[in-house]
């Protein structure tokens, strides 16, 4: 998946660089060794960093863990799962609304419902639809629902 670095802090390759040579080039959760075979899936092992509360921002040394992609991608499991649900939901959303204001677009009023704009505006952190020109908002985190 394509890192987008607008969302980390301009220094985030130095900060993650300090952290792996901390911990010596070693996964903290599996020991798996950055450029060597991965112990389990004999693949090449990259390391990265994994932000505990996924707060990109937030790069105390306590916030930091250095994990294999394996161990990454196990950490981040449960935030992509809700991120999927969250997408497919909402692009049905966007679907029925889509459909219901081009099939009333001869009225004047809006009728869709508020509690369907509101939950799609909560579902896609009020990023516009590809090509709308709606203004970005902010999201709750879910951060609370994966375990470290």
């Amino acid at each position: 998946m394509p890192v987008d670095w607008s969302n980390y802090p301009p220094d985030w390759k130095e900060i993650s660089y300090r952290r792996k040579v901390a911990v010596g080039w070693k996964c903290e959760m599996c020991g798996a060794e950055h450029g060597k075979p991965h112990w389990k899936t004999k693949s090449m092992v990259v390391l990265t960093v994994h932000h505990i509360d996924f707060d990109t921002w937030n790069n105390t040394d306590g916030n930091l863990l250095v994990a294999c992609q394996r161990c990454h991608f196990r950490l981040d499991r449960a935030y992509h799962a809700k991120n999927r649900r969250e997408n497919k939901e909402l692009a049905e959303l966007r679907r029925i609304a889509g459909y219901v204001a081009r099939k009333l677009a001869v009225m004047d009023e809006c009728v869709i419902p508020d509690e369907v704009i509101e939950r799609m505006k909560e579902l896609s952190d009020n990023r516009p639809a590809p090509g709308h020109p709606c203004p970005r908002g902010t999201s709750a985190s879910v951060r609370s629902e994966v375990e470290v």
